[in-house]
């Protein structure tokens, strides 16, 4: 079953850069099938579509899609930067900043479809200097949100594992990303045999 790498953390953490690197490492060490797939609201961000970010719903099913549609036989990785998870978490910030009640029935089918996957997650340790460019969020803002994300994922009983946001994290990550797959393919020839 592809394994889906799901980096998290607020805006700028390195999120993108990881994804991106990871992506590429694995690919260079060959024998794994590996696709990037990028976030759905980035485009939206650069074309200063601030009012698509209300709707949770409608993010949720475009990214849900992006990342659904990658889950092939012949397909072993998909790494993203935008975990459909995050659409739980933006749906809860948006609600409590606008006065207004939580969709915890979205919420829950948010987590329902994220548990679906087979997932690897790894939650990034900001460690890089805040770029502001293409966000919303003030430095302050970002670091607040990584509190509030991990709490979510630590309320949704969600597993993840502790990285660094910085460069010299790629290699050793796409080395255990790359044994997680060739244990998997080891496990389902045993089932074959």
């Amino acid at each position: 079953m592809t394994i889906i790498v799901n980096f998290f953390a607020g805006s700028g953490a390195g999120k993108s850069n990881l994804a991106w690197d990871v992506s590429a490492e694995i690919k260079w060490m060959g024998g794994i099938n590996v696709e990037y797939c990028d976030e759905y609201v980035k485009h939206q961000l650069i074309e200063e579509r601030k009012t698509i970010f209300q709707d949770q719903n409608y993010i949720f099913g475009k990214q849900h899609y992006k990342i659904k549609r990658l889950i092939v036989d012949k397909l072993d990785v998909v790494v993203t930067d935008s975990p459909i998870l995050l659409s739980a978490f933006y749906n809860t910030v948006n609600a409590i900043k606008n006065n207004e009640s939580i969709d915890e029935i979205f919420n829950q089918h948010v987590l329902n479809c994220f548990n679906k996957f087979n997932n690897a997650n790894y939650y990034v340790e900001r460690v890089k200097p805040f770029n502001p460019f293409g966000r919303f969020q003030t430095a302050e803002e970002a670091k607040q949100d990584d509190i509030k994300l991990r709490k979510m994922l630590d309320g949704f009983g969600v597993k993840y594992q502790i990285i660094k946001g910085e460069k010299v994290s790629v290699e050793p990550l796409a080395n255990q990303i790359k044994s997680m797959v060739l244990a998997q393919k080891q496990a389902k020839a045993w089932k074959e045999k």
